[in-house]
């Protein structure tokens, strides 16, 4: 059979020296690179396979490409405006405009909206859409219900 051979632990070590190491046991290396918010960029994340893999076969090194520069969008709808604003800008996002809507306004777009029952003050719409992932400082723009318009 082939033999199997360790693959030694080189989580956070420099990824031009993990990949030789591991090119000197016989493996051949593959890189891909990730962000990583807790690993410095150029250096390994993890190995797959962890552990062990058969001798000449191929070990892929994932290198972080250093912190993500996504954010996703937080699921505001229906969250006072004032709160909304910080649970955004406490995201990463820049909160440009903020514009409060009529009833009838927010009803012409969105002809099942009930007036009655939404919070005054609460968040409708923003340009992001809502868990998707942006970068980070992106401008957001988003409108309030007010029942006194």
């Amino acid at each position: 059979g082939e033999e199997v051979v360790s693959i030694p632990d080189v989580r956070g070590e420099d990824a031009d020296e993990a990949a030789g190491l591991l090119e000197s046991l016989g493996f051949v290396v593959e890189t891909i690179n990730e962000p990583s918010n807790n690993v410095s960029a150029g250096l390994v994340i993890r190995t797959e396979p962890v552990t062990e893999a058969p001798s000449g076969s191929t070990v892929t090194l994932v290198v972080s490409s250093g912190p993500s520069d996504l954010v996703v969008v937080p699921y505001v709808y229906g969250e006072d405006v004032e709160d909304a604003v910080g649970i955004l800008e406490e995201a990463g996002l820049n909160v440009n405009q903020v514009t409060p809507l009529s009833c009838e306004r927010i009803l012409q777009f969105s002809p099942d909206f009930d007036c009655d029952e939404f919070p005054d003050g609460g968040v409708v719409t923003s340009t992001l859409a809502w868990e998707y992932e942006v970068p980070s400082g992106s401008p957001i723009d988003i409108t309030w219900y007010d029942d006194d318009l």
